[in-house]
């Protein structure tokens, strides 16, 4: 939940998300492009202001990302 990176609830307005997914692969010793295909992925999305949660599932590889509102 964003709430716990910002130790506050979020009010409606625009967001961005970033993973550093190259430092994590690199970290993990996932053979990788060498610079990375990806290295960093914005996820930039909108929140309304009716309170709910939001959930921002990524599911990464060395080569490509998906990206989607959970529930």
């Amino acid at each position: 939940m964003l709430r716990c990176f910002l130790r506050k609830k979020c009010g409606g307005g625009t967001y961005e998300l970033l993973f550093h997914i190259g430092d994590y692969f690199r970290r993990c010793n996932v053979p990788q492009s060498r610079p990375p295909f990806l290295d960093i992925v914005a996820i930039r999305f909108n929140i309304s202001e009716s309170g709910e949660n939001y959930h921002v599932p990524l599911l990464i590889s060395p080569w490509g990302y998906q990206v989607y509102r959970g529930s």
